[in-house]
């Protein structure tokens, strides 16, 4: 069932926040923080950061703002963070610090989520969850109330690699057995979490909390060897636990709090949810002048389907894929695609897979129909409640 999100004129600024590796069946945590909202099961544009943001930022696929790899110049004249007073850049660039360095609503402010936790992170058992929380970082987060719209990147859940001895990693298991992996990424989980509610007590302190809206959401999962294609940790290629990420929009002015698993909500749909909630409010944002390839999750009521590039798309020309909310289209190679079906949370005693083969042609074809429609033209993939018996009837499947 579709669930809206709703709009209150009360609100006076938005934070946009990046957990950057959230995968879906891990968001639990941010909703026992986060005021009231949707949640939304979504799906990323890309399975790597620059990619994804890009989309965030300007409401539209991969193949139309052209952004591939950090350093990557936009295509096109606004994006989200351009198009208000409340930020200096875009950030999709490598000269836009504010993308990859945390918090950056204007010059020379920066937030960074690690700088609230102790000096390392390593393999041991112990509790790394204190938060000493320094005057100067709240300091900074008392910046909020100059602006409208702030932006904020959290890296803990980023640190997950196959070989890293930094102070913020530890090294995956290659050893064949999962729960190891997902345990240590529950521990990151919790440092993350507890920087999260230190930010909102600060928030709360401050006086900004009440008429604030949250919109929170994953720029993309993590592998941590998840079957079938067992990639290990920080995997780019768009499997289920990479592409598929929460997607919130959360306000203490919202009355009620639902979870939405259906609609099936994407990255490109964040820009045109925030322009209608920002026009209705009082918050000042200048109208984006292209159209989006999202849709407005204020009034739509349906299923949508996104499209996910992987971290090799641009240069090979394939895995990359398009997913509704009970299935995927992937295209592994040239000579290869798969039609997958979905899980909403993996099975442990299944090696935490998230999805599994299917044998669906007409469906197949269908997602085939969208996945070719992204890459090659304009298409907002609205995937039909009701079938489309005249393209069925026109495929032969009638």
């Amino acid at each position: 069932m579709t669930t809206t999100v709703p709009v209150d004129d009360r609100i006076e600024r938005i934070v946009v926040i990046t957990v950057d590796c959230l995968r879906w069946e891990y968001h639990e945590p941010y909703r026992d923080l986060y005021p009231n909202g949707v949640w939304y099961r979504g799906t990323t544009q890309a399975t790597y950061t620059p990619t994804a943001h890009a989309s965030l930022f300007t409401g539209l696929n991969p193949p139309r703002h052209g952004v591939y790899a950090f350093g990557d110049e936009y295509q096109g004249e606004e994006t989200l963070l351009s198009a208000t007073e409340s930020a200096s850049a875009s950030a999709i660039t490598d000269d836009g610090a504010g993308l990859v360095n945390g918090l950056e609503p204007g010059e020379n402010v920066e937030f960074d989520f690690s700088r609230w936790f102790p000096a390392r992170l390593d393999d041991s058992d112990g509790d790394s969850t204190a938060v000493p929380g320094p005057e100067e970082y709240r300091e900074n987060v008392r910046q909020f109330g100059d602006y409208d719209l702030v932006f904020l990147h959290d890296w803990l859940l980023h640190k997950t690699e196959a070989s890293d001895s930094s102070d913020w990693s530890f090294t995956a298991d290659q050893s064949g057995d999962p729960e190891f992996n997902h345990r240590q990424y529950r521990r990151q989980l919790a440092l993350s979490g507890a920087a999260h509610e230190q930010l909102l007590a600060t928030i709360q302190e401050m006086g900004l909390y009440e008429n604030t809206l949250f919109v929170l959401w994953g720029d993309h999962g993590q592998a941590l060897t998840s079957d079938p294609f067992g990639e290990l940790a920080h995997s780019h290629f768009p499997e289920e636990c990479v592409a598929r990420v929460p997607i919130a929009f959360c306000s203490p002015l919202f009355e009620n709090d639902s979870v939405d698993v259906s609609t099936n909500a994407r990255a490109i749909d964040v820009l045109p949810t925030i322009e209608t909630i920002a026009s209705g409010a009082d918050v000042p944002m200048d109208q984006i002048p292209h159209e989006y390839e999202g849709v407005d999750l204020t009034e739509f009521e349906g299923e949508l389907a996104g499209y996910t590039m992987g971290g090799r798309t641009a240069g090979s020309g394939f895995g990359d894929g398009v997913r509704t909310s009970e299935q995927a289209y992937l295209s592994l190679d040239t000579d290869e695609t798969l039609l997958l079906e979905t899980r909403t949370s993996p099975d442990p005693e299944d090696g935490y897979r998230l999805q599994r083969r299917i044998d669906n042609p007409v469906q197949k074809a269908k997602l085939a129909k969208l996945y070719e429609e992204v890459r090659r033209e304009e298409s907002e993939l609205v995937h039909r409640r009701e079938p489309d018996t005249e393209w069925l009837e026109a495929m032969g499947y009638l």
